[in-house]
């Protein structure tokens, strides 16, 4: 849905990105397609739109004053689509810059020892994602919305990944139930 994603399909004042497209790899070229709906069909009932995160905002924001085409990740050298080529060359230029961030030891600019898991592809951030719905507490059915899942069994047994701020959340809900004096005093 990335590769697809044009900038007319973002709206910068309501913080509204619109899923519309998605690319399909043919030969390692992008090639458009539609994106299913609830029912598994596609078509303009399949679209939805999504809130944009407060971070990445001003980022779109900076990004569209400099932007080139019709597409939001576009190659350097043209303003199409991205090709497959693109898009492994881009991920493996974001996860050096995050393996660096994280303390990946370097010798003569090359990595001597990484401190990312080398099985994460950028269909993990599918996976982050659902579990931050899930950890702001975001209610499953809206979950499975801004996922475009057809199932919400593949939202909550796939996607949706249980962590320690989950707990957290749960024992502050539980003693502020139980306390309702206490205002917004969490658990301890």
């Amino acid at each position: 849905e990335t590769v697809a994603l044009m900038w007319g399909d973002i709206d910068l004042d309501r913080s509204i990105i619109t899923v519309k497209r998605a690319a399909a790899w043919v030969n390692g070229r992008p090639k458009i397609k539609g994106i299913k709906g609830k029912d598994g069909k596609q078509g303009k009932d399949a679209e939805r739109s999504i809130p944009i995160p407060p971070p990445l905002l001003p980022k779109l924001v900076d990004a569209s004053k400099t932007r080139n085409g019709l597409y939001v990740f576009s190659p350097a050298e043209s303003n199409g689509m991205m090709t497959k080529t693109n898009v492994v060359r881009m991920w493996r230029s974001f996860k050096r810059a995050l393996d660096i961030d994280m303390g990946a030891q370097l010798y003569r600019n090359k990595i001597t020892k990484s401190v990312v898991s080398a099985d994460l592809v950028p269909y993990c951030l599918r996976h982050t994602y659902a579990t931050d719905l899930f950890t702001m507490g975001v209610d499953l059915k809206t979950a499975q919305y801004l996922m475009g899942h057809s199932n919400i069994k593949t939202t909550a047994n796939i996607y949706t990944h249980f962590t320690d701020k989950n707990l957290d959340h749960a024992a502050a809900v539980i003693f502020n139930y139980y306390n309702p004096d206490a205002g917004t005093e969490s658990a301890k």
